[in-house]
């Protein structure tokens, strides 16, 4: 379902959960608002699903942690609040995970440790709290960006720059937060707090 650009409005409706058998779901750059229905984790062969750039508000759902096949998961540029759910740890096939420019509050779940493919994750621009999960250190990560969380704290795990030597372009920005970028980290140019 390729529907991005078309300056749709409204809600996206609960029977969206019907369509099981949809693989990809692009309405990103439109005028959507409401909330992301629960039944979005009915559709278990998604493996696009892109939100971005609407006018979507209220909680991600947990639902959406069914989303098992799950490669890019964009849900950026929108009115979103609450936590990460933990369920998000469930898509272990995610390469792209697009959180930034929301209103999400709490803590990172340690559960995003769970992913397994090298990924980019992107939560800059939100008001979460607390430090990064010691359960990343075992991420494969080319970007991870946080800035902009000014309650973000304490200290990049150091493995998060040592261990990945699979990209030449892996990068941690963490501007405008309380995160510290270890010596090892700033040393390899993984890490720093300019971007």
């Amino acid at each position: 379902m390729y529907t991005a650009y078309s300056k749709l409005t409204g809600n996206i409706p609960e029977s969206i959960g019907d369509l099981v058998n949809l693989k990809e779901i692009n309405l990103g750059d439109n005028r959507l608002t409401g909330n992301i229905p629960k039944s979005i984790g009915n559709l278990s062969n998604l493996w696009l699903l892109s939100l971005l750039d609407n006018d979507l508000t209220g909680n991600i759902p947990e639902s959406i942690g069914d989303l098992v096949n799950l490669t890019f998961l964009g849900l950026y540029q929108n009115g979103l609040t609450g936590n990460i759910p933990e369920s998000i740890g469930n898509l272990v096939n995610l390469t792209i995970l697009g959180l930034s420019y929301n209103n999400l509050t709490g803590n990172i779940p340690e559960s995003i440790g769970n992913l397994v493919n090298r990924v980019n994750i992107y939560l800059s621009y939100n008001n979460l709290t607390g430090s990064i999960p010691e359960s990343f250190e075992n991420l494969n990560i080319d970007w991870m960006r946080l800035e902009n969380n000014p309650n973000l704290n304490g200290t990049v795990p150091e493995k998060l720059c040592v261990n990945n030597t699979a990209s030449l372009f892996r990068r941690i920005v963490t501007d405008d937060t309380g995160i510290i970028c270890p010596e090892k980290c700033i040393v390899t140019k993984t890490c720093d707090n300019s971007d």
